[in-house]
């Protein structure tokens, strides 16, 4: 259990940014001391305190704790009380049973954090000294152990940070660049996973030999393979940044979690990312944090439906719905995609939708697959959407809702 000790915050001073300069005031004294043990002695002499550095790695905890007392003495072994000068903002200081203290660090926090603090002996002389706390905080992106100024993969993906954009790229708009975020374009799948090929794929070994933050399992320094990111639908768009990999029409979110082949994924986005590694809490099973699972996590494997070996997000011939040709999104609004697989080059396809009665009211020659499809203000509700050509015909419901 942590003892709260009541301290005074210091603003920064103007113009700092992420930095604090610590003020030395009137030490202040509290009603909880930390108490060592021993007898006075006959000639005193005053104890020592010397300063402490403590190097905190940003984003991986937000609690950082110390003993300050590690180098401290007193020649007498005098009983020492603790003052604490003004603290380091932000947020507030803890001293422990064990006579450590805690600090809690906000993620954002870069910089150095100095507080002072005095010993005084419990005796009549009353001697004291004092010494400061020095608290180095460097980011660590992925908490493994190495700073970020010499990561060269911030994010542990084992795609090296100039391949990501060392910093400049965010592709999927959530506020994380490319290279801290595991899963760029927020498809659910880590990137990890899409930038490898599926014949070919490593799986990380969690060994970083030379200690320069990128695993050794694709470190070609460390004996490593590491290779160009696929890109399934040549579209000049790597899959780890493309939420349709293999171009079909429908998102990598539904071709991946869609266990039961209903054409809806099964794990809904929670839209929020407690350890900001950039993976939906809802794929996320490791708080980054931590090192512990995550209670909201899922990480379902990912489908395979017509058991090829790729999967489906990879994978165009793969019979999705189980039918030739499918509508993506549905229910929708007054556009959608029709995506027919195994539609051959340049073979006309004639789409037709009817009401639910058999009434025709909507026609169009399409000859390319997937094709983009806008179609007349319709009143709410079901309709019967046939696609036809030489090699197939296929008849689905469509729901059309605003």
């Amino acid at each position: 259990m942590f003892q709260k000790i009541h301290v005074i915050w210091m603003l920064a001073l103007a113009g700092l940014v992420y930095g604090y300069k610590p003020v030395v005031a009137n030490p202040l004294l509290f009603p909880e001391n930390i108490e060592g043990t021993g007898n006075d002695a006959k000639y005193n002499v005053p104890p020592v305190a010397q300063n402490d550095t403590f190097v905190y790695y940003a984003g991986c905890d937000d609690i950082l704790t110390g003993d300050i007392l590690a180098n401290d003495w007193d020649e007498n072994e005098d009983s020492l009380k603790i003052y604490f000068a003004i603290t380091p903002r932000p947020n507030q200081l803890f001293i422990n049973d064990d006579r450590t203290f805690s600090i809690q660090i906000p993620e954002w926090y870069s910089g150095t954090m100095e507080f002072d603090y005095y010993i005084e002996e419990k005796t009549q002389d009353r001697y004291r000294a004092m010494a400061k706390v020095i608290i180095e905080v460097i980011p660590d992106s992925d908490c493994d152990g190495v700073v970020d100024f010499e990561d060269l993969d911030k994010d542990n993906d084992g795609i090296p940070d100039f391949v990501e954009g060392d910093g400049a790229l965010d592709s999927d708009g959530d506020g994380i660049p490319d290279s801290k975020d595991i899963d760029s374009d927020n498809d659910g799948i880590t990137d990890n996973v899409e930038w490898q090929s599926e014949e070919d794929y490593v799986a990380p070994l969690n060994v970083d030999a030379n200690n320069n933050g990128w695993d050794d399992a694709y470190d070609p320094s460390a004996g490593g393979k590491y290779a160009l990111p696929v890109d399934t639908d040549d579209n000049g768009v790597p899959d780890y940044l493309d939420a349709d990999a293999d171009g079909d029409g429908v998102s990598d979110l539904i071709e991946a979690f869609d266990v039961n082949n209903d054409g809806f994924s099964d794990v809904k986005p929670y839209y929020q990312d407690n350890d900001g590694d950039g993976l939906d809490d809802a794929f996320d099973s490791v708080d980054i944090k931590s090192g512990n699972c995550n209670p909201t996590g899922s990480n379902c494997v990912l489908i395979d439906f017509n058991q090829n070996g790729v999967r489906d997000w990879r994978d165009l011939s793969n019979r999705y719905f189980g039918v030739k040709s499918f509508v993506f999104p549905n229910p929708l609004e007054n556009q959608f995609r029709l995506v027919h697989p195994e539609l051959k080059t340049g073979e006309p396809v004639d789409v037709r939708i009817f009401s639910i009665d058999g009434k025709l009211l909507f026609r169009k020659e399409l000859t390319s697959s997937p094709n983009f499809i806008q179609i007349p203000e319709f009143t709410e509700g079901v309709y019967r959407i046939l696609v036809h050509s030489d090699s197939f015909t296929n008849t689905q419901n469509i729901v059309i809702a605003r």
